[in-house]
């Protein structure tokens, strides 16, 4: 039988340190932020819309894989564990959560964000025979259902993805039946991917020919701009976890150091996470998505901020006031 070692024994040790340093700032972060969110998000006083229903279940989500490394991997990482010493059990179900169900549902999520912009843009007074239907209730049970459904072929022994502390690395089971089905995810990421920049192309082709009457010209070239700044933050963040599904499916097989392989399989997954709650913004990259679309959460710090780095001419930017039914 061969002899497993701990992740400080099969790691340069500086590296190994790094690794453990790297991973709790980021988890923290991630978990912080999230969380933050969340808590705003439930004592706001105002009733949520669509749009923003389909952010608090999308934070909640990137909070599962952030916790799930905080006092999951971190703890047994740093206690020197191998793969064998773990409870079995545990592991799968705590992968299966984290590394399976939660990652696919943030794709469908995309879906249901873009869908929601492309919505709230091209039919701003709502589609009648819809305006009965509770549509972002019905998308949201149809997404975690199908991800469910996904997540239910990995429950037989052998089919799943486990942590293995000895390597620092989230994997599928060594068996083939976990390399089958594998091979689907990278697909289902892809799709999801496309069908979202679709719907980010027929959104920037309405902002680039939209008219904007009412304001000056100075003012709706302003306008203009930070609708595509938005726009092409969203093209971005929708491409998020196929950077990931690149980086853990293929660019991982260039090289089989245990270095390589933790940077771009299981520091990738926390990164994402972490990273999608975040704007790409050309000046700063410290504010949150949720944060740049409801300025009703922002700390009242951040608000003064803002209010300190306006031109004296405002041209709000905000997500569309109009959403699918909640």
């Amino acid at each position: 039988m061969e002899v497993e070692y701990p992740a400080r024994v099969n790691m340069n040790f500086g590296f190994y340190i790094f690794s453990l340093t790297i991973v709790f700032i980021t988890s923290l972060i991630g978990c912080s932020t999230n969380t933050y969110f969340i808590f705003k998000s439930l004592v706001r006083k105002t009733s949520s819309n669509g749009f923003q229903n389909i952010c608090i279940v999308k934070t909640i989500n990137n909070s599962i894989i952030c916790i799930t490394f905080l006092f999951w991997v971190l703890p047994i990482t740093l206690s020197n564990y191998t793969y064998s010493e773990l409870n079995y059990t545990a592991n799968r179900i705590l992968s299966g959560i984290s590394a399976m169900w939660a990652y696919i549902l943030n794709s469908l999520l995309q879906v249901c964000l873009a869908c929601n912009r492309f919505y709230g843009l091209y039919f701003p007074f709502g589609i009648v025979i819809w305006k009965t239907v509770p549509m972002t209730k019905l998308a949201l049970a149809i997404t975690i259902t199908f991800t469910t459904i996904l997540s239910i072929m990995t429950l037989p022994a052998g089919c799943g993805y486990v942590y293995d502390p000895s390597f620092f690395l989230w994997r599928p089971e060594d068996h083939e039946c976990s390399k089958r089905i594998s091979v689907i995810f990278p697909f289902v990421i892809l799709g999801t991917t496309i069908t979202t920049n679709l719907f980010n192309i027929a959104i920037g082709v309405r902002l680039l020919v939209r008219k904007i009457s009412g304001i000056r010209e100075e003012q709706a070239k302003e306008r203009r701009k930070r609708w595509m700044i938005m726009f092409i933050q969203s093209v971005i963040q929708d491409c998020l976890q196929l950077f990931d599904t690149i980086n853990s499916y293929y660019i991982v097989l260039l090289s089989e150091k245990v270095w390589f392989q933790f940077i771009f399989v299981t520091f990738s997954l926390l990164f994402i996470a972490t990273l999608d709650g975040f704007v790409w913004n050309w000046k700063k990259l410290d504010k949150l998505v949720m944060f740049a679309c409801h300025t009703d959460i922002h700390p009242e710090w951040i608000k003064k901020l803002r209010a300190k780095s306006r031109k004296a001419t405002l041209v709000p930017v905000s997500c569309s006031g109009h959403s699918l039914n909640n």
